[in-house]
């Protein structure tokens, strides 16, 4: 079993790799939970994303 996740996990990995005109753009929006120790915990919505500037250098944030 472990044997064919891993081999699974690699052939993505190369497929993704040997895509040259990978896209970084992308715009994300989520909720997300932390459960703390104890009765402190954060949670909330999230915005994230990557924009391309040219194809050299792109910007993030989160």
């Amino acid at each position: 079993m472990r044997k064919w996740l891993l081999t699974a996990l690699l052939a993505t990995q190369v497929i993704a790799q040997a895509n040259e005109d990978i896209n970084y753009n992308y715009l994300e929006l989520g909720y997300g939970y932390l459960d703390l120790s104890g009765n402190e915990h954060a949670d909330g919505l999230y915005l994230e994303g990557a924009f391309d500037l040219n194809e050299h250098f792109y910007l993030g944030g989160s």
